[in-house]
Parts: structure tokens; C-alpha cells; sequence
């Protein structure tokens, strides 16, 4: 998906609250502020929202000498998150359908936002995202919209994947993909899971580290994309990780940035697990703003061996 005017204006807010985050002087601000967008003019029009915000982190980052300013966001979020794990566990056992339930959770720990309210009560942000009625249906295993969301056909598809790419998101949300992960492996035990990562800081998401802290590393394989994006850019993949995305026989992608990378690319049977959270990514899915999308790449490319 190609960035768009829109795209711009988005990621310079960005921009800013990362410099304030780095302890920049607001002159130091500005002066880079206005260099970043005069090259930014000068940029290839093709390239992606999660490239351009690379290229502008980067930015900073040579100003201000932070390479990871959201690392103790990050560490806190892993913690708070993983403060539930034994009641969300808990929760998904007792469910009618574990599987469901469990995605339910994956979903709603996407849609915490724990760069900007990591004080917030997680018990209650999460029943309050649980109680909205899209996640009811979620939950009883059903398709509440077909051309957006479509749980059964993700669920059966599963069943035949023996080697599966799960792209992982934010810190802290990845405590939510461990869960779905662990249902995922109690119903299907013959699975082969990847766990994938940044390959370098990128905003609130996760790293190998982060891995580690949650615990998921104990479970299933895990390793970095290679790339320091937020979000899975191709061709800065490094060659381990790209080997085997093609060798898969399905990928799952969580997150918008995910998304916005990998959408029209050739791919192994790829789902999309993210929330709309733009009109510009809106028209491109093909739902509204807010709106939970679960729905394959429409582009495939056949597993190599």
C-alpha cells in the first residue's frame, strides 16, 4: 500500500511526539522538523507509510542519539500485560469456543493503546473492547461480516497449514498472541509456529527481546524479520526470514503497519488481523474506520520447498 498525502501529515504527528519523547529542545524540533519534510518531497512515491516512518525515526535518531525511545514503554507494557495472563488464560479455558475467545483476545490486546495510556487500568480497557457486541459474535465462533471478517475460512484453512508465520505488533499485545497461539497449538498440536519480530526498534513494537520477557520463545520458534520498520518491508527483510515467509503455508499478519507493507504483495496465504484505524486504509480494505478486518492477501504465491 503506497503512502498518501494523508500518510504524510499522520506521520509527521508522529514525528513530533517521538522528538518530544527523545527530550529534543522544540528548536532543535522545528530546524529538523522542516528538514525532514523538504527531503520527504524528494522521496520514491511508492514507497510505504512503515518506510516513511523509518525513514523519519531515523531522522531523529541521528539528532538525538535515542535508538529506542519507546524501550521502558515497551518493558512496562510487557508487564502490565502479562500481570492478565493467568485470568485471560483462564478466560479462554472456560469459553464455549477456545479458539474464538482466544482470538477475540488477540484482537482486543491490538487495540489497546499502551504508548499513549500505559496507566490505564488493562483489566478494564480490555472488558470494555470485550463488551462491544462485534466481539459477542467473535466469541461464539461467528462471521459477522463476510467480506471483512471471516473466521471460519481462516479457521479451516488453518487446519491443512503445517508451517505457519505469525507476525507479531506492538509489545505488550504480543502477551495476547501468546495466548492465541498456546489455544491455537492445543487444538492443532502438529503446527510448526514462527514467531517474527522487528529486526531493530520501530515505535511500541516488538523485539526479540520482548519475545523473551512474555514468555513466547518457550513455545514456538522466534526470530526478526531483519528490518526495523513498523512494519514486514520486504526488501529490507533479511534473506533468513524472507526463506521462510515463502517456505510457509500460511502467514498471519497482525497490525495496520503489517498490513500496510505486505497488502497486494505476493504472498503465501496471508491474513490480515488488524483494525482500521484511517480512511485512507479504510477505502483500501474495504470497510469503515474502526472497523476488525480478518481477511487473506488477495495475491498468492505458492510455497517454495
Amino acid at each position: 500500500m503506497n503512502a498518501k498525502p494523508d500518510c504524510i501529515v499522520c506521520l509527521l504527528n508522529q514525528y513530533l511526539k517521538i522528538s518530544r519523547l527523545c527530550g529534543l529542545e522544540e528548536e532543535t524540533i522545528k530546524t529538523n522538523f522542516f528538514g525532514t519534510l523538504a527531503e520527504l518531497s524528494e522521496l520514491n512515491e511508492e514507497m510505504t507509510p512503515p518506510e516513511i516512518a523509518a525513514y523519519c525515526t531515523n531522522s531523529i535518531e541521528k539528532t538525538s542519539g535515542v535508538s529506542d525511545p519507546y524501550k521502558d514503554i515497551k518493558i512496562l507494557s510487557n508487564e502490565s500485560a502479562m500481570e492478565l495472563y493467568p485470568e485471560l488464560k483462564q478466560r479462554v479455558s472456560d469459553a464455549e469456543y477456545p479458539f474464538a475467545e482466544a482470538l477475540a483476545l488477540a484482537i482486543a490486546g491490538n487495540l489497546i493503546d499502551y504508548g499513549a495510556k500505559i496507566s490505564l487500568n488493562l483489566h478494564d480497557a480490555l472488558e470494555e473492547i470485550l463488551s462491544q457486541p462485534l466481539f459477542q459474535h467473535i466469541e461464539e465462533g461467528e462471521d459477522f461480516n463476510q467480506e471483512l471478517f471471516q473466521l471460519s475460512r481462516f479457521h479451516n484453512e488453518l487446519k491443512s497449514a503445517e508451517n505457519i508465520i505469525y507476525l507479531g505488533d506492538n509489545a505488550g499485545e504480543i502477551v495476547f498472541d501468546r495466548i492465541f497461539i498456546e489455544t491455537l497449538l492445543k487444538e492443532f498440536p502438529d503446527k510448526k509456529i514462527t514467531f517474527v519480530v522487528r529486526g531493530g526498534p520501530a515505535l511500541n513494537d516488538a523485539l526479540l527481546e520482548d519475545t523473551a520477557d512474555v514468555g513466547i520463545d518457550k513455545i514456538v520458534d522466534v526470530m526478526s524479520s531483519g528490518t526495523a520498520t513498523a512494519g514486514t518491508v520486504l526488501s529490507n527483510c533479511s534473506e533468513d526470514f524472507l526463506d521462510k515467509l515463502y517456505a510457509a503455508d500460511l502467514v498471519i499478519s497482525k497490525g495496520q503497519g503489517n498490513y500496510e507493507a505486505l497488502s497486494g504483495q505476493e504472498l503465501p496465504p496471508t491474513w490480515f488481523l488488524f483494525r482500521i484505524k484511517c480512511d485512507l486504509v479504510a477505502e483500501h480494505a474495504g470497510g469503515p474506520e474502526g472497523a476488525l478486518v480478518l481477511k487473506k492477501n488477495r495475491l498468492v504465491k505458492e510455497a517454495v520447498i
